[in-house]
């Protein structure tokens, strides 16, 4: 009840010190104001900030001539700005490529896990997010020649062993089996000095995929060789 009088009178003596007006149509007291009625003579506005302040707190406004004024976009470059790539630049001056390791590493360089490849034998480094995609080569042609390699072998309905190439040449002296003449381990891959294994007996010729039907050659001496 007093309550109800403090908010419509701003006093809490009896009923009859009431204001007559319906407290519907009073309007706020503050000069100026015309919104309904709250308490205390005041609208819901005035009267909070008279009597809670903390509703209103002041905010802290610095000088808006202060404030940092919008970076204007730093034009994008055709390319990518790693030395070497011809990608086109796509975020912060990066292809995607680069920009994903930049992302995931912290650097532009390869970051990745080495591997033997599977037909050459050479060391390779590739991303690591290739580790569970079942990369096995080194570039796109030894996965080739791997897979014309396969397809012989199926073709001539021979089981498919896994023929390590380094245990070959470690059985045949590093010597190839077509010339004679010793194989550099550390002739550029896909080279004709490049060590390869050479089947003894052609598949086409009805040669076995297996370890006694295998020697080390040079590769040029290989290629050469052709079904022969």
């Amino acid at each position: 009840m007093h309550d109800s009088r403090l908010r419509s009178a701003g006093d809490v003596g009896p009923a009859g010190l009431i204001s007559d007006e319906p407290r519907s149509t009073r309007p706020c007291d503050v000069e100026g104001c015309e919104q309904k009625h709250y308490g205390r003579g005041l609208c819901r506005m005035h009267y909070r900030r008279a009597w809670e302040p903390n509703a209103y707190r002041k905010k802290p406004f610095g000088d808006p001539g202060d404030a940092k004024q919008l970076r204007e976009p730093e034009p994008q470059p055709e390319h990518c700005e790693v030395d070497d790539c011809t990608n086109k630049a796509r975020t912060h001056r990066l292809c995607n490529k680069h920009w994903r390791r930049f992302a995931v590493y912290g650097t532009t360089e390869l970051v990745g896990i080495e591997e033997i490849c599977r037909y050459c034998g050479s060391v390779f480094t590739f991303e690591r997010k290739a580790a569970t995609s079942g990369l096995a080569y080194c570039s796109a042609e030894c996965g080739k020649f791997s897979n014309t390699q396969r397809a012989r072998l199926r073709q001539a309905k021979v089981a498919a062993p896994f023929i390590d190439w380094r245990q070959v040449a470690e059985r045949d002296g590093w010597t190839c089996g077509i010339c004679g003449e010793p194989v550099d381990p550390d002739a550029p891959t896909r080279t004709p000095q490049s060590p390869s294994v050479d089947h003894i007996i052609a598949l086409a010729n009805g040669g076995e995929h297996s370890w006694k039907n295998v020697q080390l050659a040079h590769l040029g001496c290989n290629a050469s060789k052709r079904d022969r």
